[in-house]
């Protein structure tokens, strides 16, 4: 004896009452088809009733027994109410065939009155839904599910309803989806991600539906885009980046796809970066390279700016500046040398400008100028040299000119007047 009711006007709280002795509720239904839920009843029955909740004494609908035979289909109505419906189920010498309005719905072999064995499901309009195998009322084995226009959107194994093992899903336009293994209706182990227009987008692992461990992601056109490893669709763990023409980024590791941990970045197939990461910045210490493969910076960073101690280089190799840096400014003490190697500058640094106490020096190492500055201009007191060394003045600046007292050195007169200096 086949019962059914409708998802749509499903209540959780709806009871099923066998001679008012035994409740079966939607979750014991022996098998679901397109929308419906379908009770097998092989109890000898007067009638079926069916109740809103446990607690009501008086059903809201009966279906009685017709010449000893019981309606063999029955559904809810919009109202909530059970009522004659539209199904219609023949069974006979294990073949089984269920109609809705007439239209074929299922159509297969059968075992104990469950669709069982070779079988086809079909939408409403008559167009195929699914088509396979079955056990005891549900998908098990190799099958077909389609898309309402008659395109696959699945085929492979199945185990209870679910996606398990080999198989593959397909977008709306036929292309493949998917190919890989399934675990419960979830992509797991092995497999391979297609773009919609086709061409693979990504091919290795998965977990639950994401990717995990290994695998490699593609560019549309066909380069590898990254490779490496996964953790819940991130990239987590050691990888490398890809330009679409197949020149390589970055290689290292990375946290929920940011670049972090140690990691090299790279630029026209050299080197631009080595060292530490933190959300996709350089962070702590790391090595910058010029275009030519020389080092442009050695020390530390934060949030990607030179910070803390650190060594800058000429082009050519030659050391530019070392000391001390804050949010990529020259900050605090440090030197700066010319590219002969010999000292520029050595003192203190606010925001790239001279700023306190500091030394000048002439190409030839020779002292220019000690003393106070301001924003790069000599300000305060300060001694200025001459290039062989000999003291030109002494005494006070503001805005790098001579300012207050002060000594000046090196004059000449003539005749009692001062005519150089």
């Amino acid at each position: 004896m086949y019962i059914c009711i409708h998802n749509d006007y499903y209540k959780s709280k709806i009871y099923i009452s066998k001679i008012l002795e035994n409740h079966l509720t939607i979750s014991d239904c022996d098998f679901f088809l397109q929308n419906y839920y379908f009770f097998i009843i092989d109890t000898p029955l007067t009638h079926i009733s069916f109740y809103i909740d446990n607690e009501s004494t008086i059903p809201e609908y009966n279906v009685i027994e017709e010449n000893g035979k019981l309606l063999n289909y029955c559904h809810i109505m919009d109202d909530g109410f059970c009522s004659l419906g539209p199904i219609k189920i023949k069974n006979i010498e294990n073949k089984l065939i269920i109609l809705k309005n007439d239209i074929t719905i299922y159509e297969g072999s059968s075992k104990f009155g469950l669709p069982h064995g070779q079988g086809k499901e079909f939408f409403d309009d008559g167009t195929l839904c699914f088509q396979g195998n079955y056990r005891l009322g549900q998908y098990n084995g190799q099958g077909i599910e389609f898309y309402p226009d008659g395109t696959k959107k699945y085929e492979g194994e199945f185990i209870d309803n679910n996606y398990f093992g080999n198989g593959t899903t397909f977008y709306d336009n036929n292309n493949k989806e998917y190919d890989g293994e399934f675990v419960y209706g979830n992509k797991n182990g092995q497999g391979r991600l297609y773009y919609y227009d086709g061409g693979v987008l990504y091919e290795g692992n998965f977990l639950n539906d994401r990717k995990n461990s290994t695998g490699i992601l593609f560019y549309k056109n066909g380069q590898i885009e990254y490779e490496g490893e996964w953790r819940n669709d991130f990239k987590f763990g050691f990888g490398c980046f890809y330009e679409e023409d197949g020149s390589k980024i970055y290689e290292g590791e990375y946290f929920n796809n940011y670049y972090y941990g140690k990691g090299t970045e790279f630029k026209n197939g050299h080197k631009k970066y080595e060292g530490y990461w933190k959300n996709g910045f350089y962070d702590q210490e790391g090595i910058k390279y010029y275009d030519n493969g020389n080092k442009e910076y050695e020390g530390f960073f934060f949030i990607g700016d030179k910070f803390g101690f650190g060594i800058s280089y000429y082009e050519n190799g030659s050391k530019y500046y070392e000391g001390k840096w804050e949010h990529g400014y020259k900050h605090g003490e440090g030197t700066i040398y010319w590219e002969n190697g010999n000292k520029l500058y050595e003192g203190f640094f606010a925001n790239n400008n001279f700023y306190g106490k500091g030394t000048l020096f002439y190409e030839n190492g020779n002292q220019k100028y000690i003393g106070n500055w301001l924003h790069n201009l000599y300000d305060g007191h300060g001694i200025l040299f001459n290039e062989d060394g000999t003291k030109k003045y002494e005494g006070g600046w503001k805005n790098g000119i001579r300012h207050g007292k002060g000594n000046i050195y090196d004059v000449t007169f003539e005749n009692g007047e001062l005519v150089a200096n």
